[in-house]
């Protein structure tokens, strides 16, 4: 799998079948072996998560249901900004990366992460993040 350098979207395989649509990942399709996959439900009201980067995780986003913006800041200081709504398409992005979010009530993320989870491998304070070393 080819590691990709910057966010982006990631179009799904998407077909229609039996009075409604099926996409999927296999093979290739996200740029690194997935470790860990989790999902975040139930919100209750518009709501902001995130507020962190991963030291040394890539992670691809999946909104199954409802709507999430995301907001992306690199150690460069480029800034990305995308809207999910659409489960046929994914967001990938690499380590090192400021990650806001603001969802939907209702909405249903569902995350691919490299690594499995640590405690210690989030950057939880902007300053320390801003501090880091400019290369991925």
């Amino acid at each position: 799998m080819k590691k990709r350098e910057l966010p982006g979207i990631i179009q799904l395989p998407e077909t229609v079948a039996k009075g409604g649509k099926l996409s999927f990942i296999e093979g290739n399709h996200i740029p690194f072996l997935v470790k860990r996959v989790f999902w975040i439900y139930d919100i209750k009201a518009e709501t902001e998560r995130g507020g962190h980067a991963h030291i040394n995780a890539d992670q691809v986003l999946i909104c199954l249901q409802g709507h999430v913006h995301i907001d992306l800041e690199s150690t460069r200081g480029d800034r990305y900004s995308f809207d999910l709504d659409d489960p046929s398409r994914a967001l990938y992005f690499p380590r090192q990366h400021w990650l806001n979010m603001q969802c939907a009530q209702g909405t249903i993320l569902m995350v691919l992460a490299s690594n499995e989870y640590n405690e210690n491998g989030y950057i939880k304070d902007y300053k320390d993040f801003k501090a880091l070393d400019h290369e991925v």
